[in-house]
């Protein structure tokens, strides 16, 4: 069958989001972005606040978002947030529960009770408990792994009937080969081997 489209809100919009039959989203508007509720079963749209939002999420009957200055920022100097249910157009900024400090917050969702952000300042990931009123890193204690660095430098590679072998810079530069097809790796030299050449059915090697 054929499927039909039908317009329901004849404006340009982004941050759209779905939640219990409504239409939640930020309006591009000229004289300043807001956002906007749109009741789908009724086809009624309500105004919920003047700020411009993104990263729309909702929890019980309140709409959380980042407040940002332009419709092209993804950080925030903080998150509000506003009823999702007013009983009519909502001119004023939204409530602040977290402030984004010097730096701003940015990536905002939620898990249905608590928010989960990314606090700029400090780069740190956090839980916000709605209910209880308060904030945990969720990386406390968490150090980001340094990358391996090679022992040796100067890798060599060549390839034999399906085998690869290789020079391996992050083991010593020992010798090693590797089969795509079985997946296995095996170090076939202890020492460290400078260069490699392979010549009929033997390895030869410095």
């Amino acid at each position: 069958g054929s499927s039909v489209r039908t317009l329901v809100v004849d404006e340009k919009i982004n941050n759209l989001i779905l939640h219990d039959g409504c239409l939640f989203y930020t309006v591009n508007n000229l004289l300043g972005d807001y956002i906007e509720k749109y009741d789908i079963n009724s086809g009624t749209r309500r105004k919920l606040t003047q700020d411009a939002g993104i990263c729309l999420t909702v929890i019980g009957t309140d709409l959380y978002y980042i407040s940002v200055d332009l419709n092209t920022a993804i950080i925030g100097k903080g998150i509000f947030k506003v009823s999702i249910n007013p009983l009519t157009d909502n001119n004023l900024p939204g409530t602040k529960v977290i402030d984004g400090g010097e730096m701003g917050v940015c990536s905002l969702t939620s898990n249905g009770s608590n928010l989960i952000y990314y606090d700029v300042n400090g780069y740190k990931l956090m839980n916000y408990s709605v209910s209880k009123n308060t904030a945990t890193n969720i990386l406390e204690g968490f150090t980001k792994p340094e990358d391996p660095t090679p022992t040796s430098f100067g890798s060599q590679v060549n390839a034999k009937d399906g085998v690869i072998y290789y020079l391996d810079i992050y083991d010593g530069k020992t010798l090693h080969s590797y089969d795509p097809v079985s997946k296995n790796n095996f170090r076939l030299t202890t020492e460290k081997v400078d260069n490699f050449s392979i010549i009929g059915d033997y390895i030869y090697m410095n």
